[in-house]
C-alpha cells in the first residue's frame, strides 16, 4: 500500500513539474515574443524618425537652394536694370551735346540707309533735328554713296516724329522703312542685353 502510494505521488509530482516547465516555457516564449515585437516596434519608430528627419533636411536644402537662388536673381536683374538706366542716360547726354551729338545723328541716319534697298531715300526726324539734317543733306548723301557704292538721292520728310533723338529712313515709296531712333536702339540694345543676361541668369538653374 505504502509503495503504491509513493508511486501515486511521483507520478502527481512529475506531472505537476511537467506542467511548471510547460507553464515557464509557454511563459518565456510568450515573453521573447514580447520583446522581439518591442524590438521591432522600436527600430520601426526610429526609422521612421530617421526618415522624417532626412527628408525634412533634404526640404530645407531644396528651400536654402531657391532662396539663394532667387537673391541671385534679383541681383542680377537689378544690375541689368541699371545698366540700362546708365545706358539710357549716356544717350541723353550725347543727345545734349550738339557737337557729339550731330555726328551721331549723321551716322544712324547713314547706317539706316544702308539696310534699306534702293537708291532714293527720305529722312524722318523730330522737329529739333529736322534743321541740323537739312543742313548736312549734302554730306548725308555722299556718306550714304559711299556706304552704297552708287549715288542716292536724299530728301527731309513733311512730318516729324515723337523722338528724343535719331531718324527715321524710308524709300520714297515707303515700301521699306528702317526705325533708327534713339528709342530703337534702346530696345534693340535692350533685348540683345536681355537675352545675354537670362542666359547667365538661367545658367545652371537645374543645380
Amino acid at each position: 500500500m505504502e509503495n503504491l502510494k509513493a508511486q501515486v505521488r511521483f507520478l502527481h509530482e512529475m506531472e505537476a513539474k511537467e506542467i511548471v516547465e510547460e507553464a515557464t516555457s509557454k511563459a518565456e516564449k510568450i515573453l521573447a515574443e514580447a520583446q522581439e515585437k518591442a524590438e521591432k516596434t522600436r527600430n520601426q519608430k526610429m526609422t521612421e524618425k530617421s526618415r522624417a528627419v532626412e527628408e525634412k533636411g533634404e526640404r530645407d536644402l531644396a528651400q536654402a537652394k531657391t532662396d539663394g537662388r532667387n537673391k541671385i536673381l534679383n541681383a542680377r536683374f537689378r544690375l541689368f536694370e541699371e545698366t540700362m538706366a546708365e545706358f539710357e542716360e549716356h544717350l541723353c547726354e550725347i543727345v545734349n551735346d550738339d557737337a557729339r551729338y550731330s555726328e551721331s545723328l549723321n551716322r544712324l541716319i547713314a547706317e539706316a540707309a544702308s539696310k534699306l534697298s534702293g537708291n532714293e531715300f527720305e529722312i524722318v526726324t523730330n522737329s529739333r533735328d529736322k534743321e541740323s539734317v537739312s543742313k548736312n543733306l549734302e554730306q548725308l548723301k555722299n556718306r550714304i554713296s559711299s556706304l552704297k557704292h552708287q549715288q542716292v538721292k536724299l530728301r527731309i520728310g513733311k512730318e516729324t516724329i515723337d523722338t528724343i533723338g535719331g531718324a527715321m529712313v524710308r524709300t520714297v515709296d515707303k515700301k521699306q522703312i528702317f526705325n533708327n531712333t534713339l528709342e530703337a536702339r534702346i530696345d534693340e540694345f535692350r533685348k540683345e542685353s536681355g537675352q545675354k543676361v537670362y542666359e547667365v541668369l538661367f545658367e545652371g538653374a537645374e543645380d
